[in-house]
């Protein structure tokens, strides 16, 4: 949704839509698929995380409604600029490829996690770079289902490439 409300031109509204799903995911470290807002807890059997790219889709597109899109030169980590245009946006895409990491990769890929709640998945702690995926994992308790969705690759890692992709952003040459 705030993905939608940025290519309607609300970028403030959007904005604030994003924070919201933001707050949630980092409460948690993954956004589940049914949240309560009300209640602040996950809602009933949603505890699930598919590894969905919207929120991503909507960061990227408000990381370039806040710097502009002044094309690849100008960028938000282009070694070209002398002073690079950067947003908040690239922290959050940041902690999620970092989540993602430590959260749903497993030798084979990267899976679904099942069980997303405060004690397993939660935590600003898990951007520290040099923890084992496994290792934290186990430390937490984190089940996943034998599955790694397609829309993964195809759409959730690319939103995370494009965020970062200042010298080369294949949309905007």
């Amino acid at each position: 949704y705030p993905g939608m409300q940025i290519l309607l031109g609300e970028v403030a509204p959007s904005a604030k839509t994003l924070n919201s799903f933001f707050l949630v995911r980092e409460f948690l470290g993954l956004l589940p698929e049914r949240f309560d807002f009300v209640h602040w807890r996950v809602d009933g059997h949603g505890d699930l995380h598919p590894l969905r790219p919207e929120l991503l889709e909507s960061n990227y597109f408000l990381h370039l409604a806040s710097i502009g899109l002044r094309g690849a030169k100008n960028g938000p980590c282009s070694k070209n600029s002398p002073s690079p245009h950067t947003s908040s946006w690239l922290w959050a895409a940041d902690f999620a490829l970092h989540t993602v990491n430590k959260l749903s990769w497993r030798p084979c890929g990267f899976a679904t996690v099942k069980n997303v709640s405060p004690a397993t998945t939660g935590g600003l702690d898990l951007v520290q770079v040099n923890r084992d995926p496994e290792a934290e994992q186990k430390r937490r308790h984190i089940s996943h289902h034998n599955e790694m969705p397609s829309f993964f690759l195809s759409e959730t890692i690319k939103y995370l490439y494009l965020t970062f992709d200042a010298e080369n952003n294949i949309l905007h040459q």
